[in-house]
């Protein structure tokens, strides 16, 4: 059964009573934008076509965040591909900008004059691919968009309340509520958990926030 924005607005307005409905639907707003990167609530495959001339290439700007990469020699054959940083590659891979091509094995995600491009390492040869099909080789990103909350929450929610639950905790340290925001934090932090397993998704491939995860800049609150 689908679980109404309204249903957690209004959870929220009783945590508060002070909170108008217009502001507690710009928290249920901020909450939402920053879900729809902690979890995968609007998920799709982002195809990239290698054309063997570049070793970057642009992504939809839209996108919140990149949950994995693969790299598809044909329609049939494939291989994952690990996610790293620019920065750690800088530091633990000594040259690797004169790596010959060949395969690649590692993605980033990097920014570009503003751009927002992902990265392959080792700079992918066409050639090298045993592709026979028009298309391939491509690399296919699992990314999250950011999509508007509308009448429902997303599905797939196992702990819906995770909605009122982080913007009570916005609210709270944006009021002075620091106390109130300490005790919400580990509720939030474990109602995203359980909701990670809930989802039909192997999240234990997906990348660590703090490496692999890459989370673009934003201006909402």
């Amino acid at each position: 059964m689908a679980v109404t924005v309204a249903t957690q607005t209004a959870r929220l307005q009783r945590m508060f009573p002070e909170m108008t409905s217009a502001v507690a639907s710009e928290y249920m707003g901020y909450a939402h934008r920053e879900l729809c990167f902690d979890m995968p609530l609007y998920t799709l495959d982002e195809e990239i076509v290698l054309d063997g001339s570049s070793q970057t290439f642009s992504i939809n700007e839209d996108d919140l965040r990149v949950w994995s990469g693969t790299y598809r020699y044909s329609s049939t054959l494939s291989k994952p591909l690990r996610a790293t940083t620019k920065r750690k590659m800088e530091i633990s891979m000594s040259g690797w900008r004169n790596t010959a091509e060949q395969i690649p094995s590692l993605y980033c995600i990097v920014d570009e004059s503003g751009t927002k491009k992902v990265m392959l390492y080792p700079s992918p040869s066409v050639a090298t691919s045993p592709a026979t099909t028009a298309g391939y080789p491509r690399v296919t990103l699992n990314v999250s968009r950011y999509v508007a909350l509308s009448t429902n929450l997303p599905s797939g929610l196992v702990i819906p309340d995770v909605y009122c639950l982080l913007a009570a905790k916005k609210y709270a340290l944006d009021h002075g509520m620091f106390d109130r925001a300490q005790i919400l934090d580990p509720q939030v932090h474990l109602a995203i958990q359980k909701n990670l397993q809930g989802f039909d998704f192997k999240v234990a491939d997906a990348p660590p926030e703090s490496t692999p995860g890459y989370r673009f800049p934003s201006t909402a609150r």
